[in-house]
């Protein structure tokens, strides 16, 4: 029952009165708070929104007192029981505090209504923060049932239940029910209910489950059956896929639900927004340049096939021609009998003694420029140009097989015999992989470079970048005025200031208007073997010895021919790429030549380098590894060029090739041309065998060199000047490239050379004539000086590992066995040093046999006596007597201990001189 409001201005009082009622009535003091105290309450707020004592003060009042809190807790408060006042401490409002002094005061009036009167009903009041948490637990309970329907539907209540349930959220029914469950739980909670964190992570998580359920309708077709089906996305989804699709269409509605899909799903997660900013950008950045190379790919591959089908073609229709080119020729071919081609057999001329060279530059397999070039005339400003070569297990030429067999012969080429031979194919080699570098990283570098030098006031300019698999070039183009000479001065300052391991400067590159400086790429790319392989400059060469070296710093494909070159030396200092070197040699040979076509004879006095190729059926004599073996087998290969250049002679031939060719051609009984002589020597020739190339492998010439250097630097001299007409080439590798070892008569024979890494100017000069080699980097980085070139050029060479040669070597082992030269052929030779031996042997002998004939003429000897009697001096005449002492025609006389008596020579004891080995004694007179 309401209190008139007069009750309420008496119990606050106004002027004298209030001090006297205050003493005896309780005041009840009226509260306004503001907003932000509401904000730092306790969550169930009470203590602070409503006084808990039982006061007097009417709703209305308090309502009016406070009108925040007021209609959050009810318009009425309920007093206690009997009336009793409520002693209230000290409370803290807004960093103040107020007291409420208790004081002793009348019950309260009471209702008029007796106790236990009919019609009265006790009041019971909720207030609505419980009624919501309230709703909360009921909400978590039907998630909870709801779930529970959906996993067991055996009942009669939860079939229905999960039917109805399935029907409006379809295959997300659980996910919906853990969400409905977690917003419920949210209420029930209180504290945490209406925090913004919370409600955009249901929020987000309500947007998700609507959009991914969107998604899942396939179209208007199945959204009477997707609603209908346990498997479809349910009514809610194919509503909302229904009201997206007639605004914006379906594929629209495809991008909306996915925008928002991915919104949501950041909200719930709660990803900062730094954060998926971020990954929406390298997102975005992924998918362009995913799209960049795919289209470059789909350009690459759709050339590469319109090159393959045009060779097929091609192939094809040459194919046809042929046969229609043999079936027309069959007739006369039955009936014709096999002569010699007359421009075969007749001794070539001076103009075409020689075969036909190959072009001097072959194509360049090079990718376009990733930088426009040049500089603007308009803008006066220039940019740099940044090539890079093609990279590892791309091929540089569209139709390439996976065998190393050559695309086009040369005409020299012999009849293939045994036709059992098989190349090896390129898929026992592996593919390497490519590593380049940024354009962010050469363009810091060439200014870099355009700094430094201005510093010391030369202006340069860099226009060109050319990046190698190991090293990269940039071209120069100095000032007006500016010596060349004067860039090489600062080299170590530009070493400095671009902290580079090492650092070449090539005044000027060859052929072209710059000025190159050589700096290590961060990251070397090695360069396979196989990759060399597959390129067109080593497929479409002609020679016939061709090898693979490895790319320059342009990225092209570096391929010599041993056949023009004629010999190479190799030379670099321990550990930086000889031997590998000397093994990708091999292999390229043994990749496209077969044993009828090339024969090897390998030298290795470190026994461990070459032993791998241990029978192959391409080798000539055993792999060597003794040093007058060596010797031995350099005398034979000289006896067997004199013997090709004496079979040449009498066929009338000059090279190697004219005379294969002739064979090939079944020239058995061809006339030689008039006057010559040499008709007889020609027919004698019962059809001949074509002639191999023989490659001679040295890997250690400072051995050989210290061992035997009167046997083996004329060998090596004679074969170096007149060999390579009969088809004999030499590989010469050492470690040591000193002018003893080096020496000037065995590098005019071999122009063609290859230097790795040494250890000073002065190495680099012996081999190449010119410094670079102290500067380079090691591991296959090497300087190659071909035979028509004056100036070296960095290269950095293949790689083939053990695993490959193994492969490589175990394939021709399968085909068949070597046909060794005999040993005994080879034993037969003797070294220079075995005769001088042999016949100080001989004069020693012959002393001996003089010595004892004085011996038995005389019966007299001593030293001195020796001396007079063979005129020779006091060293030879004292080894002499101590010969004659051993051999017991002499012994020393026990009396004086110096004079020597002569045994009887009539005495049976004395050994005979066949007894003593006349003839075969071991010299002991030098």
């Amino acid at each position: 029952m309401r209190r008139p409001r007069a009750s309420v201005r008496n119990q606050l009082g106004r002027g004298p009165a209030r001090s006297q009622r205050s003493s005896t009535r309780p005041c009840g003091v009226l509260l306004v708070l503001r907003h932000q105290d509401l904000a730092s309450v306790l969550p169930s707020g009470r203590s602070l929104l409503a006084p808990s004592a039982r006061s007097r003060v009417s709703s209305r009042n308090y309502r009016k007192a406070s009108p925040i809190a007021a209609p959050l807790l009810g318009a009425s408060v309920g007093s206690g029981s009997g009336g009793e006042p409520k002693r209230e401490g000290p409370r803290i409002v807004s960093g103040r505090t107020t007291t409420i002094t208790p004081s002793t005061r009348a019950p309260a009036r009471r209702d008029a209504s007796p106790k236990g009167r009919p019609g009265s009903v006790p009041s019971f009041t909720v207030s609505p923060l419980t009624a919501v948490r309230v709703a909360g637990g009921v909400i978590v309970l039907a998630a909870t049932y709801g779930s529970l329907a959906i996993l067991s539907p055996d009942g009669a209540a939860t079939g229905a239940l999960a039917q109805l349930l399935e029907q409006a959220f379809g295959w997300l029914t659980v996910p919906w029910c853990v969400l409905f469950g977690a917003v419920g739980a949210t209420i029930a909670i209180g504290e945490i209910a209406w925090r913004r964190p919370v409600i955009m992570r249901l929020t987000g998580g309500f947007g998700f489950l609507l959009c991914v359920g969107t998604l899942g309708v396939s179209g208007p077709a199945s959204v009477a059956s997707s609603s209908m089906d346990a498997d479809g996305s349910g009514a809610v989804a194919t509503a909302t896929w229904a009201i997206l699709s007639a605004w914006v269409g379906s594929a629209g509605a495809i991008a909306t639900a996915v925008a928002l899909a991915t919104a949501s799903a950041v909200a719930l997660l709660g990803i900062p927004r730094p954060y998926w900013e971020t990954l929406g950008r390298n997102l975005l950045s992924a998918i362009i340049t995913t799209g960049r190379y795919t289209a470059i790919a789909l350009v690459w591959a759709s050339t590469h096939i319109a090159r393959a089908l045009a060779a097929l073609v091609a192939m094809i229709f040459r194919t046809i021609s042929q046969l229609l080119e043999s079936r027309n020729s069959a007739p006369s071919a039955v009936t014709a009998e096999p002569e010699l081609d007359q421009d075969a057999g007749r001794r070539p001329s001076r103009n075409r003694s020689q075969p036909p060279d190959e072009p001097a530059t072959s194509p360049r397999g090079r990718r376009s420029p990733s930088v426009s070039p040049a500089s603007d005339a308009a803008t006066g400003q220039r940019s740099l140009i940044i090539q890079t070569g093609n990279q590892p297990g791309r091929p540089d030429a569209p139709g390439q097989t996976t065998t190393s067999e050559p695309s086009t012969r040369s005409p020299l080429d012999p009849a293939p015999w045994p036709e059992r031979w098989q190349l090896p194919p390129l898929s026992l080699l592996s593919v390497s992989v490519a590593q380049q570098m940024g354009d962010n990283e050469i363009a810091e570098k060439a200014a870099t470079i355009e700094k430094t030098l201005l510093s010391f006031n030369i202006p340069v300019t860099v226009r060109e970048a050319r990046v190698g698999p190991t090293v990269t070039q940039f071209s120069l183009v100095p000032g007006d005025g500016v010596p060349v000479k004067t860039i090489k001065r600062y080299e170590y300052d530009l070493q400095l200031r671009l902290a580079a391991k090492t650092l070449r400067i090539e005044l000027p590159v060859p052929g072209r208007p710059f000025v190159g400086i050589e700096i290590p790429n961060d990251r070397a790319a090695s360069v396979g073997l196989r990759e060399v392989l597959e390129t067109r400059e080593f497929t479409e060469s002609k020679g016939r010895l061709r090898v693979a070296l490895g790319r320059d710093v342009d990225g092209r494909p570096r391929v010599g021919d041993l056949a023009r070159m004629p010999h190479l030396l190799i030379a670099g200092q321990t550990g930086a790429g000889k031997s590998v070197c000397v093994n990708t040699i091999i292999a390229s040979l043994l990749s496209h030549c077969r044993p009828d076509e090339l024969n090897l004879l390998m030298i290795d006095p470190k026994q461990v380098e070459l032993a791998e190729y241990e029978g192959i059926p391409h080798l000539r004599y055993p792999v060597v590894t003794d040093l007058a073996e060596a010797g031995k087998v350099l005398l034979w290969a000289c006896e067997e060029m004199e013997r090709r250049y004496t079979l040449l002679s009498k066929a009338g031939y000059r090279h190697l090739d004219a005379y294969n060719r002739a064979i090939e051609a079944n020239a058995e009984d061809a006339t030689p041309p008039a006057g010559n002589g040499r008709h007889e020597a020609w027919t004698a020739l019962t059809r001949p065998k074509p002639l191999p190339y023989i490659v001679l492998i040295i890997d250690e010439l400072a051995d050989l060199m210290m061992f035997a250097p009167d046997d083996v630097e004329p060998a090596i001299c004679r074969l170096t000047a007149k060999a390579r007409a009969v088809g004999i080439h030499l590989v010469v590798a050492t470690q040591r490239p000193s002018v003893n070892v080096v020496t000037g008569l065995i590098k005019a024979n071999i122009p063609s050379r290859i230097a790795f890494a040494v250890a000073s100017q002065t190495d680099s000069r012996v081999i190449l004539d010119t410094g670079g080699a102290e500067a380079l980097l090691g591991r296959g980085d090497m300087l190659y000086l071909p035979y028509d070139q004056g100036r070296p050029v960095r290269v950095q060479g293949a790689w083939v590992s053990d695993e490959e040669l193994s492969k490589i070597v175990q394939f021709w082992k399968d085909q068949g066995r070597p046909n060794y030269v005999s040993k005994g052929e080879i034993d037969a030779l003797s070294l220079r040093d075995e005769e001088a031996a042999s016949e100080k042997q001989d004069r020693a002998s012959a002393l001996l046999d003089r010595a004892i004939e004085v011996l038995r003429t005389s019966n007299h000897v001593s030293v001195s006596f020796l001396q007079r009697k063979l005129g020779i001096g006091y060293p030879k005449a004292a080894k002499l007597m101590d010969d004659l002492e051993d051999a017991g025609y002499v012994e020393l006389d026990e009396a004086t201990g110096k004079s020597y008596r002569v045994i009887a020579a009539d005495d049976p004891a004395l050994p005979t001189e066949d007894e003593l080995g006349v003839g075969v004694h071991p010299p002991h007179v030098s």
